[in-house]
């Protein structure tokens, strides 16, 4: 007989409270919340967590464990607004906490960073790919945790490559190149973003400009300025902060491999960089993504042509120019098209598949000891196998289909 475990429950006045603040995308969680890092003694007991909050340190036995990330590590990770998705936002908020689920796929590639010559080797970029709601997003963050914390290795993070081609602010005429749209905001944003996941990084290393860069009749950056004055004045002056993102791109593939330092650009959504944008002309047509100058720089970055660093991205199919087709897949081939498919070839692809049964009932455990899940069937065996197969493993899926549980 099936057991009756999907009664409804009113939604938690907190989370009522973050979906109600649509204006409100940019918060995050105050401190408090996170003050206390260290897991209690009956987390501890709990068979899905684990105490062990570096990254570095994951392995294959601790597949499927859920940690817990430090409030001065996540506030490194995504301090400035718009560098998370508001329902994550939401998720943190209500749960107290951020946590992470670490999967197989995160820790091959966490495997292929530790043991591939950077040094000499032109840059291998990694191609995540999977349904919608697998997870995707998520384990960028494991691995964008694993990058902070290896010292030598500088971060350039970019949330949701779709908000830059779609969901733009303003478009203003390049000021470098007529031929070419600047994005002020969103290059601004990134800008913000970087100095604040590589403060101190910019700071050990030093980092010199290797010639003059001229803003105007009065403005100039001379050579060997540190390149930290450089992202000030992009972010203090939105107008040259396109450019400024293009300039810091070269300088810091120029100076990789001399000052003993590495970078990586970790993107979310990078199919929505081929073809055409969602930002009309004068003439009311879509702009193609390589006029918009930001794009351009940032594809630059992406492209196999230099040593000392590495690429991660992920393809989703919540970026399509056209209307879904029936047969819509998330394969990288039908995703990238032709010209992204290309582009990034020789890549390496790595697939992330829905939860498996082990994941998903750590995933339940989890949402119960956050009381996310209040109904007592929930932690039954046939109630977590029952929710395994109405969400067929998925993430998101699991996450919208439990709010009214």
């Amino acid at each position: 007989m099936r057991t009756d475990f999907l009664t409804k429950i009113p939604l938690c006045n907190t989370y009522k409270k973050i979906i109600g603040l649509r204006s409100n995308v940019n918060w995050i969680p105050k401190k408090h919340l996170f003050e206390n890092s260290e897991l209690s003694d009956d987390e501890l007991n709990k068979s899905f967590r684990i105490s062990l909050v570096n990254p570095n340190k994951h392995n294959i036995d601790h597949l499927n464990k859920i940690y817990r990330v430090p409030w001065s590590e996540y506030k490194a990770l995504f301090n400035v607004g718009r560098s998370f998705r508001r329902e994550i936002i939401g998720q943190v908020a209500t749960f107290q906490e951020f946590a992470l689920m670490i999967r197989k796929p995160s820790l091959e590639i966490i495997h292929y960073l530790q043991n591939t010559n950077i040094d000499t080797s032109l840059i291998n970029r990694y191609i995540i790919y999977g349904p919608n709601g697998s997870g995707k997003s998520m384990m960028l963050c494991h691995l964008l945790h694993y990058v902070v914390k290896v010292e030598d290795w500088f971060l350039f993070h970019i949330p949701n490559c779709a908000a830059i081609s779609a969901k733009y602010k303003e478009v203003v005429p390049s000021t470098s190149n007529p031929n070419k749209f600047d994005l002020p905001n969103e290059s601004n944003f990134l800008l913000k973003h970087f100095y604040n996941q590589n403060e101190e990084k910019l700071k050990k290393f030093d980092i010199k400009t290797s010639q003059d860069y001229v803003w105007n009749k009065r403005e100039t950056t001379v050579m060997n300025s540190p390149l930290l004055d450089l992202i000030k004045l992009g972010i203090e002056r939105p107008l040259y902060a396109t450019d400024i993102v293009g300039i810091l791109f070269k300088e810091l593939k120029l100076q990789a491999c001399t000052l003993k330092f590495k970078i990586i650009l970790i993107a979310d959504v990078v199919n929505a960089f081929f073809g055409s944008s969602r930002i009309p002309d004068q003439n009311k047509r879509y702009i193609d993504c390589n006029d918009v100058a930001l794009i351009y720089h940032i594809k630059k970055m992406l492209k196999n042509d230099w040593v000392g660093g590495a690429a991660i991205c992920t393809i989703d199919d919540q970026y399509l120019n056209e209307k879904r087709e029936k047969n819509h897949s998330f394969m990288p081939k039908y995703l990238l098209k032709s010209e992204g498919f290309e582009f990034f070839d020789p890549f390496m692809p790595v697939s992330l598949k829905n939860f498996n049964q082990s994941e998903m009932f750590n995933m339940i455990d989890y949402y119960i000891e956050r009381k996310w899940l209040q109904h007592p069937s929930a932690e039954t065996y046939d109630c977590k196998k029952e929710i395994f197969y109405l969400t067929g493993g998925n993430g998101l899926d699991f996450y919208n289909f439990s709010r009214t549980w």
